[in-house]
Order: structure tokens, then sequence, then C-alpha cells
């Protein structure tokens, strides 16, 4: 959208192709927006209940999830707003709903029609991407474009994934009220940024009661009983269904990835 407006203003004549039904992607609807808005919540009640054990304020504030959630969602309505097909066709540009498919370096096939171009910028966003992960297909899971649709707390979360984003989502549910577990692959969070960033960050998430467990690798996923049931190389952790639907949650296309959990083996929490 921001490449389409910008050609306009220079003079060009602008086309804009979109699939989905709505304008916005990724940012406004399952990523940036969103994200934001819960981190922004979660970071005031923290600094409240921080507030609330130095005496400062006399009582710590409680959580009602539902208005959180709520929240969010009319941030994204606002936000969208800004982004209706209008805005675009009032100022000549042409908005041609379908998949493309490149016909050659000037043409595209868009449904029936043909949309020609001296010039393309292709900005399609994302999709969630599945880890190749045993039974996963047979289990409930979250990915960001599902993750902000849960209206209840989830109690427990686990996220899979050291990344930025994974990181993000688990310390906002952790200040929310979830318990919180991250398992990455690698032995440091943030495998991709300066060793020193996950350092600061591992201290950071620690600090606040997020149960961190590096070096891991999950082979499996699988139903039992109410639960389900993580496999890792040496380890089993279970996740407990509820109104919420907890499950596991890739991001793409970073590697964060959540799912509501409880352990399934004595006091380890996940």
């Amino acid at each position: 959208m921001a490449a389409a407006l910008a050609a306009q203003q220079e003079g060009a004549r602008v086309g804009l192709v979109e699939q989905e039904e709505r304008l916005g992607g990724d940012c406004t609807y399952y990523g940036c927006v969103p994200s934001k808005s819960l981190i922004d919540t979660a970071k005031a009640v923290f600094e409240a209940r921080r507030l609330a054990s130095e005496g400062i304020l006399e009582i710590a504030p409680g959580l009602a999830y539902r208005p959180v959630h709520e929240r969010q969602r009319s941030i994204v309505r606002e936000i969208g707003r800004d982004e209706r097909d209008e805005r675009f066709t009032s100022l000549g540009i042409e908005l041609v709903r379908g998949a493309a498919v490149f016909l050659g370096a000037h043409e595209l096939q868009v449904g029936d029609a043909s949309v020609h171009a001296d010039r393309f910028v292709i900005a399609t966003g994302s999709e969630p991407a599945l880890p190749p992960l045993e039974g996963l297909d047979a289990v409930p899971y979250l990915t960001n474009r599902t993750v902000f649709d849960l209206a209840e707390l989830p109690p427990r979360l686990l996220v899979l994934g050291g990344g930025s984003i994974g990181l993000e989502l688990a310390q906002a549910f952790q200040r929310l009220g979830s318990r919180v577990t991250v398992v990455e692959l690698l032995d440091r969070l943030l495998p991709h940024d300066e060793p020193e960033a996950g350092t600061l960050v591992e201290q950071a998430l620690k600090a606040e009661g997020v149960e961190l467990l590096l070096g891991s690798r999950v082979i499996a996923a699988q139903e039992a009983g109410n639960e389900i049931e993580l496999t890792l190389e040496h380890e089993r952790y279970g996740a407990t269904r509820s109104s919420s639907r907890p499950a596991a949650a890739p991001q793409s296309p970073v590697s964060g990835w959540t799912i509501s959990a409880s352990s399934s083996s004595g006091d380890t929490s996940v």
C-alpha cells in the first residue's frame, strides 16, 4: 500500500493487486498493530504491579483479559478504517482482486484479467510457516493469524522458538498472567542477533518469571486425553485444552510460536 501511494504521488498510473478481502495485510491485522496493542497493555499492567510492590500504589491491579482483547480489536478497526478501498480508488489507484501469476516480465494474470505494467512491486506479506513437527497437523494450534483472536487468557503458554516475535508474545502473556515457557533449539535466544542481545533478553525474561528451555528440540505433538502433549528429545510436556483452544502457533517468517500449555510431569511448568 505504501508503494502504491508513493508511486501515485509521483504521478504514476498505479494498480494494486490483493487476494484478501480487505487491505491492510499482516501489519494491520496479524502483526504490528494487534501485537503492539497487547504489548502496550501488558507493559502498563506490569508497571502498575511493580509500583504496587514498591508501595507507591496501595493495591496491585487485577486483570480482566476480555477488555484487553476488545481494546486490541478496537485499535485494529481504527487503523483498518484508514486502509479502506475508497482511500485508494479515490486517488485513482485501480484495485484488482485475486491471486496473481506472472506471465512475463510485464504481465500478470489475476483471475480472468490480464494486468500489464512497466514495473511491479512484490509486497505479498507472509503466511504462517508450520514446522515439520510430527503430529502437529492432528492437534489444534495457533498462528500469528489466530493468536490475537484469543478472547480468554490462556493459563499457560508455550512458545516454540526464541526469535523476536515469539519472545515479545512470551513476555506480553507472562505479564498479563499466563505462565509462559520458551523452547529454543539453539543454546541462546535471538539466534540471528548479537549474542549480547540474547543474553540481556534472557536475563529480563527470567527476572519476570518466564521459563526458558534452551538447546531443546521438540520432536512430536499429540493429543493425550484432554491434553496436547509435546515431546522433547528427553522430556514430555502437555497442553490442557480449554475454551480458548490452546495450541501451537508458528509465526512466519520467524521462528516463534505459541501453545497454551500445562505440565504433564509433576511440578515442571510449561
